[in-house]
């Protein structure tokens, strides 16, 4: 839906929200009326019901947190822009992309490859009680994990690479002190007291 969305504000075609909007709406509806019917059923025990009461006090509470965040951000910008601070220049965050193709996708397969390898150790245990599908489940799990403490090191040195060399370049710019408001201000307070 949300890429639909996008589709339709660049006026490529409409289709592709409504599709995905249709297909929210479908997923709203089964959802809900499994929901109801698991209460009707009687699963809905009372430990369930506080489970969900707490469930969407967290839901609700976490969407009032994020707009708060929102907001506060929006006003604080808007009424005390970072540009007009007296005395400092506001200083623009440089942003260094990392190829989301090489180490961050290595890291996220090594992750989720991991996990996948506990949850087999874990219903083996659980399910089977099948203790060479557990230690199977270990061994793969120490597999995948040996290469990760490697792969976030990299990492991080990449990014320190592209940062230092950024900085290299950004210290040779001038800074522009003291503003041109003050420096106006004080040169014609000098050429007042001379004249005087």
């Amino acid at each position: 839906m949300l890429f639909g969305a996008v589709l339709w504000m660049h006026a490529v075609t409409p289709f592709v929200f409504f599709i995905g909007l249709a297909m929210v709406l479908y997923t709203m509806f089964a959802w809900w009326s499994e929901v109801v019917a698991e209460s009707r059923i009687g699963d809905h025990t009372p430990v369930v019901r506080i489970g969900l009461r707490y469930g969407f006090i967290l839901f609700v509470m976490s969407e009032v947190m994020f707009f708060f965040a929102w907001f506060w951000s929006f006003f604080k910008h808007a009424m005390y822009p970072m540009e007009n601070y007296f005395g400092s220049e506001y200083a623009r965050p440089e942003i260094f992309p990392v190829d989301p193709f090489h180490l961050p996708l290595i890291n996220t397969l090594v992750l989720l490859l991991s996990g996948c390898a506990v949850t087999w150790a874990h219903h083996a245990l659980v399910h089977n009680n099948d203790r060479k599908a557990l230690i199977q489940g270990w061994r793969s799990r120490s597999c995948w994990a040996w290469p990760l403490p490697g792969c976030r090191p990299m990492n991080m040195a990449t990014c320190c690479i592209r940062a230092g060399s950024s900085a290299a370049m950004s210290s040779t710019r001038t800074s522009s002190w003291p503003p041109a408001s003050t420096a106006s201000t004080s040169s014609s307070g000098r050429s007042s007291s001379s004249s005087a």
